[in-house]
């Protein structure tokens, strides 16, 4: 399977497009997958519990060093 990207800047174009590829036999259009920024995948660590909170930078460092 070859697989092709289009970079369309002009988004009111992309309903014609996706017409026309439609009618095209063996042609499938993968669905749009948004990346989620750094900030998402930080707030998702949050909400999951995947954070580790220490009262002084001493504190940090000494838990670190002794894994």
């Amino acid at each position: 399977m070859t697989q092709l990207t289009l970079n369309v800047t002009d988004e009111s174009l992309i309903p014609m497009l996706r017409k026309l590829f439609r009618a095209m036999e063996g042609v499938e259009i993968a669905p749009r997958r948004r990346r989620k920024s750094g900030i998402e995948l930080a707030y998702e660590d949050v909400e999951a519990g995947r954070v580790t909170k220490w009262n002084s930078p001493d504190e940090m460092f000494n838990t670190l060093m002794a894994k």
